[in-house]
């Protein structure tokens, strides 16, 4: 396998991940919960049957949830947080982040011999591979600034672009900031439109009727 290939396959892996620390497993019918120990087998090992990895029956609820949380713990930290002023764009790559923060978590990435099941162990040197292999940026390990959700970008950092998780909050994002620039514009829109919308009510209160509707100046409103 070509080494572009291979860092495809842990991109994909890690994006997988990502998605299934944040996924709410409450919701899910028994269906849901085959395919997830379908996706988390392939996820830990590509032939689990042939290299001895776990089987469908190892995994259970309460044990994929605990492999949830783990993976939460290990990935909050790591994600790169534009809000956050100690955050800043640079060239360093995950998995030095993860060798230093690994001794502040419950589930340190290197060292998997302290975590859990056979299974958790697994899962957890999956993860740290698929940040190691990948070789992503930490600032494409991110935490979307709408939603608060973690995603994984593929697009190279820059400082003067706002990264988010999906359309929506792009457009949510880019609504606020429309918003934020055109503030007193819009106010005073919003003005014309209610005064428009009461001169419209008090002329159909009083059919037939040269209605006046004065002005009250803005501050003896607002005392």
């Amino acid at each position: 396998m070509k080494q572009s290939t291979w860092r495809q396959e842990h991109i994909k892996k890690l994006d997988w991940a990502i998605h299934f620390c944040q996924d709410d497993l409450g919701g899910l019918r028994e269906g849901g919960w085959l395919d997830l120990k379908e996706d988390l087998a392939g996820f830990i090992n590509a032939s689990p049957i042939r290299l001895g990895g776990p089987r469908l029956e190892d995994f259970t609820k309460v044990g994929i949830e605990a492999i949830q949380a783990s993976f939460r713990r290990q990935l909050e930290p790591l994600a790169f947080d534009e809000n956050n002023p100690k955050d800043s764009v640079s060239t360093e790559r995950v998995e030095a982040k993860a060798s230093v923060f690994g001794a502040a978590l419950d589930c340190p990435f290197m060292d998997v011999v302290d975590v859990g099941s056979d299974v958790d162990k697994r899962a957890i040197r999956a993860l740290f591979d698929c940040l190691v292999w990948s070789g992503v940026l930490r600032e494409q390990l991110r935490v979307c600034p709408v939603c608060r959700r973690i995603f994984l970008s593929k697009r190279k950092p820059r400082k003067d672009v706002h990264l988010h998780c999906s359309i929506r909050c792009s457009r949510l994002a880019a609504t606020h900031r429309y918003r934020e620039k055109q503030r007193d514009r819009l106010k005073h829109k919003e003005r014309e439109r209610s005064r428009r919308r009461h001169v419209e009510k008090q002329q159909r209160k009083y059919p037939g009727r040269k209605v006046k509707v004065g002005r009250i100046p803005r501050k003896a409103r607002e005392s």
